[in-house]
């Protein structure tokens, strides 16, 4: 029996799936059709059929890359050439071609350790991950030990396969405030420079970006006694922790600055911590890193952020069909067939 072969290509713009503006006074929130506008279902405008007889060969535009949470890397989906074969009688069948872009929303996290343990057990982005799980993506871009002057550096390489999100948090400030004249001195990034880093990390997002809503997070409380026992080993109040509270108090204020000069919604993390019986070692598990219950601290907080910009659990639709809306009786009904 002869055997045709076919081949599919695949070229498809990345659609917009969620429009969402950063919050300010006059900002009104995203509405469930605003949410659910732009996405797509399989149809026939999504497939593409090459009929030929002769041997398939790869695609020119082979899209291909890598995404880790390092900013080395990213990742999109790596397109090459499929191949079947029908009999010569039968007709070639429309198979609908995969899509490039995620059919959720997605939510970036920009920041520093803090933010890259946060996909750890118990961490505040893996919480989030739950939470929006078949609604949305949470994709980390969280570098351990950075500052903002060495995160504007790699930033572009770190949001490489970020793909317009609909909102991204940046927390840094952290490594910014360590102590001119200690251990981590080369951490250290002058007050006004840091603002003027925030600023560029923002404006970058802005122009990339237009409709994504910018979250910035204040740098959290220091717990200096656990700091000393963290960097030298042992407990010695002789020692001068490599950064402080006040300290970090003082860039907390300066991102809150920043935020309500540019219009973004901001958390600070700062202050709430704070608010808590024993912060110091209920939500620090070293003086600055967060134990679960300070991850839970500023994963409520994150929650109520979102909610307050359209971006919620309640508000969000589901990816695909649930379970319990597929009849027992006609499961393929559910999909469209």
């Amino acid at each position: 029996m002869n055997l045709t072969k076919f081949r599919i290509w695949i070229t498809d713009p990345i659609p917009r799936v969620l429009q969402v503006v950063s919050a300010t006074a006059s900002t009104p929130p995203l509405n469930r059709e605003e949410i659910s506008r732009g996405r797509r279902t399989a149809d026939s405008r999504n497939m593409l059929v090459d009929h030929t007889p002769t041997e398939p060969t790869a695609p020119d535009d082979k899209v291909a890359a890598n995404a880790t949470a390092s900013p080395r890397s990213c990742s999109r989906i790596s397109n090459g050439s499929h191949r079947t074969s029908t009999p010569a009688s039968e007709p070639a069948r429309r198979i609908p071609r995969p899509e490039r872009s995620t059919m959720r929303p997605r939510l970036v996290l920009f920041g520093d350790s803090i933010t890259e343990q946060s996909f750890e057990s118990g961490g505040w982005g893996a919480a989030l991950t739950d939470r929006f799980a078949r609604q949305a993506d949470v994709v980390l871009r969280g570098l351990s030990g950075y500052n903002t002057r060495w995160a504007l550096k790699v930033l572009p390489r770190a949001m490489e396969g970020a793909a317009d999100p609909a909102a991204v948090t940046v927390f840094f400030g952290a490594n910014d405030a360590s102590l001119p004249d200690q251990v981590q001195a080369h951490q250290n990034v002058p007050l006004d420079e840091y603002q003027s880093n925030l600023r560029a990390i923002c404006g970058y997002f802005k122009e990339r970006w237009p409709s994504t809503a910018i979250i910035l997070i204040t740098p959290p409380p220091i717990y200096e006694p656990a700091r000393i026992r963290d960097i030298y080993g042992v407990d010695d109040p002789s020692r001068q922790a490599e950064r402080t509270n006040e300290a970090a108090g003082s860039y907390a204020q300066a991102c809150m600055a920043v935020a309500k000069e540019l219009g973004h919604p901001v958390i600070d993390i700062w202050t709430k911590m704070q608010e808590f019986p024993d912060w110091q070692t209920s939500a620090l598990s070293d003086g600055l890193h967060f134990t679960p219950t300070g991850n839970k601290i500023l994963f409520d907080e994150v929650v109520k952020m979102l909610a307050s910009i359209g971006f919620s659990k309640e508000s969000l639709p589901s990816d695909l069909p649930l379970y319990h809306d597929i009849d027992p009786k006609d499961p393929m009904q559910a999909f469209g067939a």
